[in-house]
């Protein structure tokens, strides 16, 4: 088979790709309407402890205002029943649901090519195309292990709960990606900028959500056990 070469160059500011697609079904509208009509938590978390890194089990959905749209994003990690671990990310917006999953090796990775991605599913509308998956790996970005974190003296109200004192990051990322199999070679050049905010009550290295010039993200609610894939493997 002949291999395919693509190349993706991005700069964005939102911290993931940009898709388009068909119409999806009405449950994607209502979970859409459900999510953004959720009032703020009055739950409070305090700012100690350590950061929980990424574990088996654990789940985090957030909501994302992109201009006029908006977005659910939800991240969840797993093990199928021969124990693979797998990454997968949901982005539900009205006209479109995309599912991305990733079969990893490390779970402790700070970096895409430190994950160990042995294969990905892409589902568009529940429509299966294996072969853009991997295009789609800036979706990782939120959940690797921040760095260089300044605590702010900042409470954020979400309706996932009350964040006080959360940490920060700002300024832009450069990512250089790639990956090669048997009939796929793809090469990812890609920049975020923005500030992103964590706390270490939350799972998934802490993630609150984050702030730029082209969209605005917030946990709408987390665990730390439970995920489990809307795709079956």
């Amino acid at each position: 088979m002949k291999k395919i070469a693509v190349q993706l160059v991005c700069i964005i500011i939102a911290f993931a790709g940009c898709v388009s697609g068909p119409d999806a079904d009405s449950d994607s509208v209502n979970t859409i309407n459900t999510v953004f009509e959720k009032p703020a938590s009055t739950i409070k978390y305090e700012s100690s402890g350590k950061f929980i890194p990424v574990q088996q089990g654990q789940w985090v959905t957030l909501r994302k205002y992109e201009g006029n749209d908006k977005v659910i994003f939800k991240y969840s990690v797993y093990n199928d029943k021969d124990t693979n671990t797998w990454i997968e990310i949901q982005d539900i917006r009205s006209g479109k649901e995309i599912i991305v999953q990733y079969q990893i090796t490390n779970l402790n990775a700070k970096s895409i090519n430190e994950l160990g991605i042995i294969k990905g599913h892409y589902y568009m509308n529940k429509r299966q195309m294996d072969n853009v998956a991997m295009m789609m790996t800036t979706y990782l970005i939120p959940i690797f292990p921040p760095v260089n974190l300044e605590k702010l003296n900042l409470t954020i109200t979400t309706p996932g709960g009350i964040f006080e004192h959360v940490y920060g990051k700002s300024g832009s990322t450069s990512i250089d990606y790639s990956f090669e199999s048997e009939n796929v070679s793809i090469s990812i050049k890609d920049m975020q900028s923005g500030t992103m905010f964590y706390h270490p009550a939350l799972p998934l290295n802490g993630l609150v959500g984050w702030k730029s010039t082209k969209d605005n993200a917030e946990v709408v609610d987390f665990g730390f056990s439970g995920a489990e894939p809307a795709v079956e493997l």
